[in-house]
């Protein structure tokens, strides 16, 4: 008997500390009010900037009967491209791509079932695609230089905002938000009483 009025007793005295931290940690009707009376605001904020940052990006196509040779070649085109951008003054160039792939085309064969078209291996095409960043006002001169270089495809332009003015951009418009979010606050609080 004993054994159970202990379990019961230590039940018992489990229950009450629930209900009385229950009891402590629920918020008070002064504290419920309160939060009755909270607003939540949101804000919103734009920033429009001009992008800073040209990225050109140009290739060249070398091709040959043997992928040996199409890829000295465009090493040799690349290095000059590499003289004249370096020359032109722009520092900041990295390769993107670089491919070596076979060039095919369809021939005729008498097979003992009539003639049959297969493809055969005639060279190959080696491609190296480089980008270029810029200011964008030297985007021309960046794309005049490697041509100048040998380089025979211009695959794209794109303006950009370099990481520093993202960075700046997005803290002015989180101030912008922020301060959006107050004045709304002043509006309801003021409406309120």
């Amino acid at each position: 008997m004993n054994k159970k009025l202990g379990f019961a007793a230590g039940l018992l005295l489990g229950v009450i500390v629930i209900v009385a931290l229950a009891l402590l940690l629920s918020p008070s009707i002064s504290e419920q009010e309160a939060f009755n009376k909270t607003l939540e605001v949101s804000g919103s904020g734009i920033v429009k900037t001009t992008p800073d940052e040209a990225h050109v990006l140009v290739a060249v196509v070398s091709e040959a009967v043997t992928a040996k040779e199409a890829a000295a070649i465009n090493s040799a085109n690349m290095t000059t491209i590499f003289a004249e951008l370096k020359r032109a003054g722009f520092s900041d160039v990295k390769t993107l791509q670089y491919s070596i792939t076979p060039i095919y085309t369809w021939i005729e064969e008498e097979t003992l079932n009539g003639r049959e078209q297969k493809s055969v291996i005639v060279g190959y095409r080696a491609t190296n695609m480089i980008e270029v960043v810029c200011i964008p006002d030297d985007a021309g001169t960046a794309i005049d230089a490697a041509i100048r270089g040998g380089a025979n495809r211009i695959d794209s332009i794109s303006f950009q905002l370099s990481e520093s003015l993202q960075e700046l951009a997005y803290s002015d418009a989180l101030r912008k938000a922020v301060n959006n979010a107050g004045s709304k606050a002043d509006v309801v609080a003021e409406t309120m009483g």
